[in-house]
């Protein structure tokens, strides 16, 4: 056999091996890494924890699932892993969690849309995730919304029902945030911003108290939520807004919400009406 023939069946051989024909490389699975977290809480604890709960509690060890549960929306906090994420069912959970964070001295942050531009949606300690608590009726010229949900669910049961309150455009920011945040929109000219249509709030403060504030009652805590104070941990679990009827105005051919909000922006003395207008899930106040 000459040198060139015994090349070409040599390198022959190599490819084929390294497409994975024998039957010991696809039995081969690479492990989940495994994350950076290390927890001075005893393991008999963290089961304590899932037993008392009646929502899931996510830890490190649950790899993919983990890894989905931790991350933000901002990919800036990639970096941070929490102990656990706790996905409060109820307000009980929340309070057996505070319990739990206190009696083990951890950090603690809520969670609704995970939208923080400052990382307020992640911690190194237990993240208490919200977005189960996303109720949301209509009563009266108000509207009461679960401290946990999002704007696409809230745009899509107002719009339903005739009836929006000013908020923001992007449709996975969470309800809380984005009042605490002050609650910017296309509409605040005309509608004010979402923390100006907030009437009253049911928080639960660090040591697991609840309390209902408005102007009248705790009016030093509602103003922190009027004011957008958010750096201290109050956990927004109901909310009461007052609304505003719904105008549809209708378009003969197809634009995203962010056309029709510059078009109603520049051309506010047009559409200035006591309505809203709806663009698929979306719908703003005009003014």
């Amino acid at each position: 056999m000459d040198r060139c023939r015994f090349l070409e069946i040599s390198a022959f051989s190599i490819v084929f091996s390294g497409c994975g024909g024998g039957s010991d490389s696809a039995s081969i699975v690479a492990p989940e890494p495994i994350p950076p977290v290390s927890s001075t809480v005893a393991e008999s604890e963290w089961q304590q924890l899932t037993a008392d709960l009646s929502g899931k509690l996510t830890l490190p060890n649950e790899g993919s699932v983990y890894e989905k549960a931790r991350l933000v929306f901002n990919t800036r906090f990639d970096h941070i892993y929490p102990e656990a994420i706790v996905h409060c069912a109820n307000e009980a959970d929340i309070i057996t969690a505070l319990s739990f964070i206190q009696r083990n001295n951890l950090h603690v942050t809520s969670r609704c849309g995970s939208h923080g531009y400052t990382g307020n949606s992640t911690t190194t300690g237990i993240v208490l995730d919200l977005t189960s608590l996303n109720t949301i009726t209509l009563s009266n010229g108000t509207v009461t919304i679960g401290g946990g949900a999002r704007l696409v669910d809230v745009y899509d049961q107002l719009t339903a029902q005739g009836v929006a309150i000013p908020l923001g455009s992007c449709l996975s920011v969470g309800i809380s945030g984005l009042t605490l945040g002050g609650g910017i929109g296309v509409v605040d000219r005309a509608y004010g911003l979402t923390c100006d249509n907030l009437l009253s709030a049911e928080v639960i403060t660090a040591d697991g108290t609840k309390v209902t504030c408005s102007a009248s009652q705790e009016p030093e805590l509602f103003w922190l939520y009027a004011v957008a104070v958010a750096e201290i941990l109050l956990l927004l679990v109901i909310l009461l807004l007052k609304h505003t009827p719904l105008k549809i105005l209708q378009y003969s051919k197809p634009v995203t919400h962010l056309m029709i909000s510059k078009q109603l922006w520049r051309n506010g003395k047009h559409y200035r009406t006591n309505g809203l207008t709806k663009c698929g899930h979306k719908s703003y106040p005009t003014g």
